[in-house]
């Protein structure tokens, strides 16, 4: 069903991730291929390596980092599809703009890009 869901394949050295935020708008499975971490879901730690699978329903506080000493990946499924794609493909295209030559000295603003798509940030 088109719609129904976005993969995306996510790698994180050590010490990268998401900080602590929510959407109320589309749940997130999490699916550990390589490497170790840290998830911090509603108010709980869970430590995750390969093979491992995580189901956050949207509007849940989580927040995940990879915490070596490998580099981690892992598969991230959003449902229904077509919003944290596009969520993303705005925050990258805003980082690339943001060093072009022709607008010099435009700072991108992660967090407000995210609040049009409802992640709210609680860290």
């Amino acid at each position: 069903n088109s719609g129904a869901y976005t993969l995306c394949e996510a790698i994180e050295p050590p010490a990268a991730g998401a900080g602590l935020h929510r959407h109320p708008t589309w749940d997130e499975t999490f699916i550990i291929c390589e490497g170790r971490y840290e998830f911090q879901v509603d108010g709980k730690t869970l430590n995750l390596g390969p093979g491992d699978v995580l189901f956050v329903p949207r509007g849940t506080p989580h927040g995940f980092m990879s915490i070596g000493p490998e580099v981690g990946r892992q598969l991230i499924i959003s449902s229904p599809g077509g919003i944290f794609d596009v969520f993303i493909a705005e925050a990258a295209a805003s980082k690339v703009d943001s060093g072009s030559p022709s607008r010099p000295g435009v700072a991108t603003d992660f967090r407000a890009i995210a609040a049009k798509y409802g992640v709210e940030f609680l860290s």
